[in-house]
């Protein structure tokens, strides 16, 4: 069931209201299925810069991948994906093909 027959509202009205929570600056990244708390966000922000930050102080040349994430916070692929999207959308990581390092 989509968000507008759970709220018993028209389309535009809460396309409208998801907007202004865009824009307060309470829900970040996410698609039009998926929607994430600000605090969360920035709580995983700052887990995997650490966790890149460990894995390349043990290996340089180590790509942290989606299963590495999936398996060290505990998540499905299904919102690793993407929450790993919305940080590199703004530039916190890096997609290679490999996996994902934090940019310089």
């Amino acid at each position: 069931m989509s968000l507008c027959g759970i709220l018993n509202e028209a389309e535009a009205t809460v396309r409208n209201h998801v907007l202004e929570l865009r824009r307060s600056a309470l829900i970040h990244g996410g698609d039009e299925h998926r929607l994430f708390h600000r605090d969360y966000v920035l709580t995983l922000q700052e887990n995997i810069s650490r966790i890149i930050r460990d894995y390349h102080r043990i290996n340089p040349l180590r790509i942290l991948t989606p299963p590495d994430v999936r398996d060290m916070l505990g998540l499905s692929r299904k919102y690793i994906m993407p929450l790993l999207e919305y940080l590199d959308s703004i530039k916190m990581t890096v997609r290679t093909p490999e996996g994902r390092r934090l940019r310089k």
